[in-house]
């Protein structure tokens, strides 16, 4: 290590200070060379006469001259002289040339005993424990104990790449959280040193604000300038970095923010101020496993789900296969219910539908798929990362507004779950004139909620304690908390109204959308049906209305247009004020819904009466649908680059979701009418089935995937798109390989169940018929695939 490494690991990472700027140096080296001397604080007095001896052997050896007065014990005045003759003319007049082949070994012993020099402020501590802890952690790094120079060598020494954007330095967070030592002995009791990992968020300028996202700079400008606050919510903030510590368990998270600040204050260079935050989420040490009452529940309800499962998948290979279905009882039926064989060969059946309605299996895999490539962009641009400038550059890219719109893709799903209600519910409307909507609704959540429910659970239990990482805590300790305090909101499916300041799972708010909306699709579907004049008026009402409110609510509250992809902003979703108040809601989400609707009474009326749709429409269509879904996807890239304007803003809000949903809605209605040629062999390809079946597992356990990555993540990454397409396609691998096991241990055995039991529960073939209809609609409108047996599968 040469002796200017040294430095910089003494003033920044100990002293809490910094260098004064090139120019300054060269303006008054007079001045500089006593302060940078001053900022070492060497005092003979305090080193042994061995020690003065061989640092003087050592200075003479490189060219130096020192006096012996220099190296006498003396008062201040000449410890001061001392520090000036040596260490400020070896900076002012040698630095870096003559010291340029220091080696570690000839200054490791000089730095524990400049850490002696952080006593007054350890004496500041007010806690006993921490303040003995730390006393004793400078005292054994003064001697080099393994230990101790393991704490302080899992910490973060020199910051690299601040002014290229990269915002985090998370040193070794598990050679930090593996340290442990017993004290010396004190009033017969023994006390054990731990090592705690802190990523404290370092501030260090925070006053001038400059344009430094579109500024230009060149090789002679000052740093500081770059690291000036950004003036557009586009600039990253290079100001700010995140610097990991390895600290004592003792000491709280507010202690070691007030040491440092304290340290910093104390220590500062005219023209620099320094500031330290670490949140109690922040500070971490090594966990022990310990289970509670709710961890200790779920273990048995999965156990007991394996045990019957595994009893049920032997039996139905051993012994349920070689009996007729119709000589099956309900007790066998019931048990191969939950047979892992069984429900697998049911991922992969295949039956076409008799309303044509195969395309969608296609569409809802290959959306699914883009959602999720979103979800880990999103993660990977909002984690910690080398080039903060690669996140400033992107988002004015036309090309990424797949990515900069993903969300866009969910109002696919909203619109689909539309179409596919309306079209399979008037359909069983004509042949039995009734359904009883209280089983629709039943059936639903009976299909949904298990599932979910396990997957909250787990949030709530295993997930947190199942590994470990510098973010763990501050990602997956406070989505645990969030869902401690709000699962019940998501299992009533009102959690994107209630507690949505504590969401559970960023991504569920769409389940309790897509819920809300099928309880009142009926009151537009069955007018359609029964009193079709009234319900296109009241369908037409419904559509102006869900374009108007979305329109009114940006424009009043000044809101943006999308939920912006800024790295800064999308770290943490639920925390984003868009997200709350605007993204998430019911009411902000209408025109999707009502365009599915719309399109599943279109197609009816077509299918019923048989009607045949002429050429000149279907290119016609075709001209619309590409030029309103490609604009609204792409364009999103204009509001990144240009001032907020609300009216701009309130237009795309209400229209971009229309134009989106009318070119999928095209794309579903020429191949459900025959007019898609190849398209539609495409998306009918019996590849997409299990995908699209997995698709709600899916859903629910990606956040699971995501979370862990950045949670568990020991270093900052370099983004490039290459480097995120690969990773997301990891994430989807991993995302559908945990989705394939929830849905053959939770999902599928439910599902199953329910068909088993509703036929049981009907005593003639018409009441069967009926049920299976209601069943139709009910497991077509989910919010993603689920795993079924029906003649569609949707």
């Amino acid at each position: 290590m040469r002796l200017k490494g040294v430095c910089v690991v003494l003033i920044l990472v100990v002293c809490g200070k910094a260098e004064e700027n090139a120019t300054g140096i060269v303006d008054n080296e007079e001045q500089n060379s006593t302060e940078l001397a001053d900022s070492f604080n060497f005092k003979p007095n305090s080193l042994s006469a061995e020690q003065l001896q061989r640092f003087r052997k050592f200075l003479s050896s490189k060219g130096f001259v020192i006096k012996n007065e220099d190296l006498e014990s003396g008062g201040e005045r000449r410890s001061q002289k001392f520090q000036r003759n040596v260490v400020g003319e070896t900076m002012k007049d040698n630095y870096p040339d003559k010291l340029s082949d220091v080696t570690a070994e000839d200054i490791l012993p000089l730095l524990p005993r400049n850490l002696s020099d952080l006593m007054p402020i350890v004496r500041e501590l007010k806690n006993e424990r921490c303040q003995r802890h730390v006393k004793y952690f400078l005292q054994e790094l003064h001697h080099l104990k393994k230990w101790a120079v393991q704490m302080f060598d899992a910490g973060t020494k020199i910051p690299e790449g601040v002014l290229f954007g990269s915002s985090h330095h998370l040193g070794n967070f598990d050679e930090c959280i593996s340290v442990e030592t017993d004290l010396p002995p004190r009033n017969g009791k023994v006390d054990t040193l731990k090592g705690q990992y802190c990523l404290a968020t370092v501030f260090l300028s925070g006053k001038d604000k400059e344009d430094v996202v579109n500024a230009v700079y060149h090789m002679n400008d000052s740093a500081w300038n770059i690291l000036k606050v950004p003036t557009t919510r586009r600039g990253y903030r290079k100001d700010v970095i995140r610097w990991s510590i390895c600290v004592p368990a003792a000491c709280s998270s507010t202690e070691v923010e007030e040491f440092l600040n304290y340290a910093a204050l104390t220590s500062s260079i005219k023209g620099l101020q320094l500031s330290f935050e670490i949140p109690t989420n922040m500070c971490q040490v090594k966990r022990d496993l310990v289970l509670d009452e709710k961890d200790i529940f779920l273990g048995v309800v999965f156990l007991g789900f394996f045990v019957v499962i595994g009893f049920a998948t032997a039996y139905d290979v051993m012994v349920a296969r070689k009996i007729d279905d119709s000589s099956k009882g309900l007790k066998t039926k019931v048990l191969v219910s939950f047979s892992a064989y069984t429900n697998m060969m049911k991922l992969y059946a295949y039956t076409p539908s008799q309303y044509n309605l195969d395309s969608i299996f296609g569409i809802k895999a290959i959306t699914m798929i883009l959602i999720l490539m979103g979800h880990a962009a999103a993660f990977l641009i909002g984690g910690p990362s080398m080039n903060s400038n690669y996140k400033e550059e992107a988002v004015l890219k036309v090309e990424n507004g797949i990515l900069l719109n993903n969300p866009l893709l969910v109002d696919t799903f909203l619109m689909v779950g539309a179409f596919l209600l309306c079209r399979l519910l008037l359909a069983e409307l004509d042949k039995r004139k009734f359904i009883n909507p209280l089983i629709v609704y039943v059936a639903r959540i009976v299909r949904l909620t298990p599932a979910y429910a396990i997957v909250i659970g787990i949030y709530c239990t295993w997930f947190y304690k199942m590994d470990s990482g510098p973010l763990w805590e501050a990602r997956v300790g406070l989505e645990r908390e969030r869902c401690l305090n709000s699962w019940w909101t998501n299992l009533l499916y009102i959690n994107n109204y209630v507690n949505n300041d504590q969401l559970c799972m960023f991504q569920s708010w769409y389940l309790a959308v897509d819920t809300q909306f099928f309880f009142l699709a009926p009151l537009i579907i069955y007018p359609l049906w029964k009193w079709p004049i009234y319900g296109e008026i009241s369908l037409f009402v419904a559509t102006v209305v869900s374009v108007i409110v979305p329109f009114a609510v940006t424009y009043v509250g000044q809101l943006d247009p999308v939920l912006m992809m800024y790295s800064s902003e999308i770290v943490d979703l639920s925390s984003n004020p868009m997200y709350k108040s605007a993204y998430i809601k019911t009411h902000m989400r209408g025109m999707s819904y009502m365009i599915g609707l719309l399109l599943g009474y279109v197609i009816h009326r077509i299918q019923t009466s048989g009607m045949k749709i002429p050429k000149t429409v279907i290119w016609c269509g075709w001209i619309v649908a590409a030029v309103s879904s490609v604009s609204a996807m792409f364009t999103v890239s204009v509001f990144y680059n240009k001032p907020y304007d609300a009216f701009e803003s309130a237009t795309y809000a209400s229209l971009h979701r229309v134009g989106w949903c009318i070119g999928i809605a095209w794309v579903i209605f020429v191949c459900v009418t025959g007019n898609a040629g190849k398209l539609n062999n495409f998306l009918t390809a019996r590849g997409w089935v299990p995908i699209s079946r997995l698709s709600y597992c899916a859903y629910l356990v990606n956040g699971l995937v995501e979370l862990n990555t950045i949670g568990t993540l020991r270093h900052t990454r370099y983004l490039t798109n290459l480097d995120i397409a690969k990773e997301t396609m990891s994430h989807i691998v991993l995302t559908y390989g945990l989705a394939l096991f929830f849905s053959t241990v939770f999902e599928a055995p439910i599902l199953s169940l329910e068909s088993v039991l509703l036929k049981k529960a009907t005593n003639t073939q018409k009441k069967k018929e009926t049920t299976d209809g209601s069943t139709l609609s009910v497991e077509s409108h989910s919010s993603a695939e689920t795993t079924t047996t029906n003649s569609n599968g949707a």
